[in-house]
Protein backbone atom coordinates (compact mmCIF):
# COMPACT_ATOMS: atom_id res chain seq x y z
CA UNK A 1 0.00 0.00 0.00
CA UNK A 2 2.84 2.31 0.86
CA UNK A 3 4.39 1.79 -2.61
CA UNK A 4 1.16 2.87 -4.34
CA UNK A 5 0.97 5.99 -2.20
CA UNK A 6 4.56 6.95 -3.11
CA UNK A 7 3.83 6.28 -6.79
CA UNK A 8 0.72 8.49 -6.62
CA UNK A 9 2.64 11.34 -4.99
CA UNK A 10 5.36 11.13 -7.68
CA UNK A 11 2.75 11.14 -10.46
CA UNK A 12 1.02 14.18 -8.93
CA UNK A 13 4.37 15.97 -8.56
CA UNK A 14 5.26 15.30 -12.20
CA UNK A 15 1.86 16.57 -13.32
CA UNK A 16 2.21 19.81 -11.32
CA UNK A 17 5.75 20.44 -12.56
CA UNK A 18 4.74 19.68 -16.16
CA UNK A 19 1.79 22.08 -16.01
CA UNK A 20 4.05 24.86 -14.73
CA UNK A 21 6.15 24.77 -17.90
CA UNK A 22 3.49 26.32 -20.14
CA UNK A 23 3.82 29.66 -21.87
CA UNK A 24 7.25 29.28 -23.48
CA UNK A 25 7.89 30.53 -27.00
CA UNK A 26 7.51 28.02 -29.78
CA UNK A 27 10.57 27.30 -31.85
CA UNK A 28 10.38 28.62 -35.41
CA UNK A 29 9.60 26.07 -38.11
CA UNK A 30 12.81 25.14 -39.88
CA UNK A 31 11.41 23.38 -42.91
CA UNK A 32 9.00 20.57 -43.64
CA UNK A 33 8.82 17.39 -45.67
CA UNK A 34 6.47 14.74 -46.98
CA UNK A 35 7.62 11.29 -48.07
CA UNK A 36 5.82 8.35 -49.62
CA UNK A 37 3.06 10.53 -51.08
CA UNK A 38 1.25 9.45 -54.23
CA UNK A 39 -0.61 11.07 -57.09
CA UNK A 40 -3.18 8.84 -58.79
CA UNK A 41 -5.44 11.24 -60.66
CA UNK A 42 -7.43 11.20 -63.86
CA UNK A 43 -7.34 14.95 -64.48
CA UNK A 44 -5.05 17.93 -63.88
CA UNK A 45 -4.71 19.25 -60.35
CA UNK A 46 -2.49 20.61 -57.59
CA UNK A 47 -1.86 20.13 -53.90
CA UNK A 48 -0.68 23.16 -51.95
CA UNK A 49 1.43 21.35 -49.39
CA UNK A 50 3.61 23.88 -47.59
CA UNK A 51 3.70 27.56 -46.76
CA UNK A 52 7.26 28.92 -46.70
CA UNK A 53 7.71 32.18 -44.74
CA UNK A 54 10.43 34.50 -46.02
CA UNK A 55 11.38 37.25 -43.58
CA UNK A 56 14.37 38.82 -45.35
CA UNK A 57 15.13 39.46 -49.02
CA UNK A 58 17.57 37.01 -50.57
CA UNK A 59 16.84 34.30 -48.02
CA UNK A 60 17.92 30.92 -49.45
CA UNK A 61 15.22 28.23 -49.56
CA UNK A 62 16.38 24.67 -50.21
CA UNK A 63 13.99 22.46 -52.18
CA UNK A 64 14.27 18.71 -52.78
CA UNK A 65 11.73 16.92 -55.00
CA UNK A 66 12.27 13.28 -55.93
CA UNK A 67 10.29 10.18 -56.73
CA UNK A 68 9.12 7.90 -59.52
CA UNK A 69 6.76 8.81 -62.33
CA UNK A 70 4.64 5.95 -63.68
CA UNK A 71 2.44 7.79 -66.20
CA UNK A 72 1.62 11.41 -67.06
CA UNK A 73 3.50 14.46 -65.85
CA UNK A 74 4.11 15.61 -62.27
CA UNK A 75 5.95 18.64 -60.97
CA UNK A 76 6.58 20.91 -58.02
CA UNK A 77 6.49 24.69 -57.93
CA UNK A 78 7.26 27.52 -55.54
CA UNK A 79 4.95 30.54 -55.87
CA UNK A 80 5.83 33.91 -54.34
CA UNK A 81 3.37 36.08 -52.34
CA UNK A 82 2.28 37.89 -55.55
CA UNK A 83 1.30 34.60 -57.24
CA UNK A 84 4.29 34.39 -59.59
CA UNK A 85 6.09 31.05 -60.02
CA UNK A 86 9.73 31.49 -58.94
CA UNK A 87 10.74 27.82 -59.34
CA UNK A 88 9.23 24.86 -61.13
CA UNK A 89 10.40 21.34 -61.91
CA UNK A 90 8.49 18.91 -64.13
CA UNK A 91 9.06 15.17 -64.43
CA UNK A 92 7.82 14.22 -67.88
CA UNK A 93 9.36 10.81 -68.57
CA UNK A 94 8.50 7.59 -66.76
CA UNK A 95 11.03 6.47 -64.18
CA UNK A 96 12.88 8.05 -61.28
CA UNK A 97 13.34 11.82 -61.01
CA UNK A 98 15.19 14.12 -58.62
CA UNK A 99 15.73 17.86 -58.27
CA UNK A 100 17.66 19.52 -55.45
CA UNK A 101 18.04 23.31 -55.69
CA UNK A 102 18.44 26.45 -53.60
CA UNK A 103 16.14 29.33 -54.56
CA UNK A 104 16.93 32.90 -53.47
CA UNK A 105 13.59 34.31 -52.29
CA UNK A 106 13.58 38.03 -53.13
CA UNK A 107 10.12 39.04 -51.86
CA UNK A 108 9.03 39.02 -48.24
CA UNK A 109 5.97 37.03 -47.20
CA UNK A 110 4.52 33.53 -47.50
CA UNK A 111 5.52 31.43 -50.50
CA UNK A 112 3.43 28.41 -51.48
CA UNK A 113 5.13 25.07 -52.29
CA UNK A 114 2.85 22.81 -54.34
CA UNK A 115 2.77 19.57 -56.29
CA UNK A 116 1.10 19.91 -59.70
CA UNK A 117 0.15 17.41 -62.40
CA UNK A 118 -1.37 17.45 -65.88
CA UNK A 119 -4.04 15.01 -66.98
CA UNK A 120 -3.99 11.36 -66.01
CA UNK A 121 -0.98 10.93 -63.71
CA UNK A 122 0.41 8.24 -61.42
CA UNK A 123 3.52 8.99 -59.37
CA UNK A 124 5.15 8.54 -55.96
CA UNK A 125 7.21 11.39 -54.55
CA UNK A 126 8.97 13.03 -51.63
CA UNK A 127 9.09 16.82 -51.24
CA UNK A 128 11.14 18.78 -48.73
CA UNK A 129 12.00 22.41 -48.04
CA UNK A 130 14.17 24.13 -45.46
CA UNK A 131 16.15 27.34 -45.11
CA UNK A 132 19.50 26.93 -46.87
CA UNK A 133 20.85 23.97 -48.79
CA UNK A 134 19.44 20.46 -48.38
CA UNK A 135 22.10 17.77 -48.07
CA UNK A 136 20.94 14.50 -49.59
CA UNK A 137 22.17 11.43 -47.73
CA UNK A 138 24.36 9.11 -49.76
CA UNK A 139 25.86 5.72 -48.99
CA UNK A 140 29.63 5.56 -49.11
CA UNK A 141 31.28 2.66 -50.98
CA UNK A 142 33.06 1.90 -47.69
CA UNK A 143 29.73 0.56 -46.42
CA UNK A 144 30.30 -2.50 -48.63
CA UNK A 145 33.69 -3.25 -47.07
CA UNK A 146 32.35 -5.30 -44.14
CA UNK A 147 30.22 -7.52 -46.38
CA UNK A 148 33.06 -8.02 -48.86
CA UNK A 149 35.35 -8.97 -45.97
CA UNK A 150 32.93 -11.62 -44.76
CA UNK A 151 32.64 -13.08 -48.27
CA UNK A 152 36.44 -13.13 -48.59
CA UNK A 153 36.77 -15.03 -45.29
CA UNK A 154 34.13 -17.56 -46.41
CA UNK A 155 35.83 -18.13 -49.77
CA UNK A 156 39.20 -18.43 -48.01
CA UNK A 157 37.83 -21.05 -45.63
CA UNK A 158 36.31 -23.07 -48.49
CA UNK A 159 39.69 -22.97 -50.27
CA UNK A 160 41.50 -24.03 -47.09
CA UNK A 161 39.01 -26.89 -46.52
CA UNK A 162 39.47 -28.12 -50.10
CA UNK A 163 43.28 -28.03 -49.95
CA UNK A 164 43.40 -29.82 -46.57
CA UNK A 165 40.59 -32.22 -47.54
CA UNK A 166 38.69 -31.49 -44.35
CA UNK A 167 35.39 -32.88 -45.61
CA UNK A 168 31.77 -31.83 -45.52
CA UNK A 169 31.52 -31.68 -41.73
CA UNK A 170 34.07 -28.87 -41.47
CA UNK A 171 32.42 -27.00 -44.34
CA UNK A 172 29.03 -27.32 -42.61
CA UNK A 173 30.51 -26.02 -39.32
CA UNK A 174 32.19 -23.16 -41.20
CA UNK A 175 28.92 -22.28 -42.94
CA UNK A 176 27.09 -22.36 -39.61
CA UNK A 177 29.68 -20.10 -37.98
CA UNK A 178 29.55 -17.69 -40.94
CA UNK A 179 25.73 -17.54 -40.89
CA UNK A 180 25.59 -16.88 -37.15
Amino acid sequence: MRGWRLLGILALLLCVVGCGLEGGEQAPIEGASITGAQVDAGEAGRWDLFSVRVEEAGQPVGLDFRGRLVTGRVGAELVDPDGEVVWRFDAETSGPFAENVVVQAEKLGDYQLSVVWDGSTRAQYALQWKPGEIQVATVSPLALLAGLGMVAVAVGFVGYALVRRLGRGYLALGALAWAV
